[in-house]
């Protein structure tokens, strides 16, 4: 199943994807995140970034690496800027 990372108009679209995760309703379902629902994600997210790096030439995988880590930049900061207001 294609799933396309911009509408056409350019924009990002992976909060649409984030909001239908089976994984984010469970976990926010009661309105409370908890210590071992957040090491489950990480778990799942470390376990999909292997499978991810096994796929990806050396080249793709540098952009990749790139991509991931300005958008955990923009999450980051995001969540800096809403705890600062």
């Amino acid at each position: 199943m294609d799933k396309p990372w911009f509408d056409e108009s350019g924009l990002l679209v992976l909060d649409d994807y984030i909001m239908q995760s089976a994984s984010y309703q469970r976990i926010t379902d009661d309105h409370v995140i908890e210590d071992d629902e957040i090491a489950e994600q990480a778990q799942r997210v470390a376990e999909l970034l292997k499978q991810l790096e096994g796929l990806l030439s050396p080249e793709a995988k540098a952009v990749a690496t790139d991509a991931l880590s300005e958008l955990s930049v923009l999450s980051l900061l995001q969540a800096k800027r809403a705890g600062s207001h």
